[in-house]
Parts: C-alpha cells; sequence; structure tokens
C-alpha cells in the first residue's frame, strides 16, 4: 500500500497567498479535494486559509460523503464560517447521503451532490456539468497524496 502523506498547512497557505496575489483575490471555484480530503487531520484549517485569501467565490469540498456522519461539530462550525460547500459524490453505496444534507442545512451549509454514478444494476444517473469561462479562475487542490514506499 501507499504511503499516506497530507499537504501542510503552510505549503496550502503560500501557494493560496501566491495565487490570490496573482488573481487580486478573485476566485470563482475553487475545489478542496484529493483522496478522501475528510482524512486530513486539519481539513478545517484549509477553509480557514482558502476563504482568507480568497472572500468571495464558491470554495468547494468534494468528498465521498463517507466520513461526513463522524467529523466533530467544530468541522461543521468551520464549514459555516468560512462559507465552504459540500459537494458529495454520490456513489451506490451505505452512506445516508440525505442525513448529511439534514445536518449540512442545520448549519447553514450549501449541499450539492458533485455527480451521481451508475448503480449496481447498471442504471445511468446524472452528471451535473459545471460550465466556466477562460477567465476565471478555477483552482483543485489535492490535500491529499499518495506516495509509493
Amino acid at each position: 500500500l501507499a504511503k499516506e502523506e497530507f499537504l501542510s498547512v503552510e505549503e496550502f497557505q503560500r501557494d493560496c497567498q501566491r495565487l490570490s496575489e496573482l488573481y487580486h483575490g478573485n476566485l470563482e471555484y475553487m475545489e478542496l479535494l484529493g483522496g478522501e480530503p475528510l482524512l486530513h487531520p486539519d481539513i478545517t484549517e484549509f477553509f480557514r486559509v482558502a476563504r482568507t485569501c480568497f472572500p468571495k467565490g464558491t470554495i468547494a469540498l468534494i468528498t465521498n460523503g463517507i466520513l461526513m456522519p463522524q467529523m466533530e461539530e467544530k468541522f461543521w462550525i468551520a464549514a459555516k464560517e468560512y462559507n465552504i460547500e459540500f459537494r458529495p459524490t454520490h456513489y451506490p453505496i451505505k452512506v445516508d447521503y440525505n442525513a448529511i444534507q439534514k445536518k449540512a442545512e442545520k448549519y447553514g451549509i450549501v449541499y450539492r451532490p458533485f455527480a451521481m454514478v451508475t448503480d449496481e444494476a447498471g442504471n445511468k444517473a446524472e452528471f451535473e456539468e459545471e460550465a466556466s469561462e477562460f477567465n476565471k479562475m478555477i483552482v483543485s487542490v489535492e490535500i491529499i497524496e499518495f506516495v509509493e514506499k
């Protein structure tokens, strides 16, 4: 198995600050993803850094949602405070996405499924498509990397 390795908050902050300088703090859309971002022990710090560097625009957490029911209250509070949107990918697995959505709504967090995938029977599901203009800044940040030992 690959060794788990996390992006440091300091490196993320350095990169975000430089991007913010280059784009004058303007951001259309940023995704926090990679492996499973909820595994990162400092996920709420990524929320803080991203929103501090980019006060406007959408910052979305892309996750499979499996760990969301186990997240501590400080996670939900930080997501609300830094205006982080939840974009879980709905897989045909045993995850109560409705309960996660209700909890997000309870905290005032935007919950928009990123995509639906085919189920075990092969039924097709719809993928949400997002169009963006080339002159808008769009950033995807992988906060977890896996490297071979």
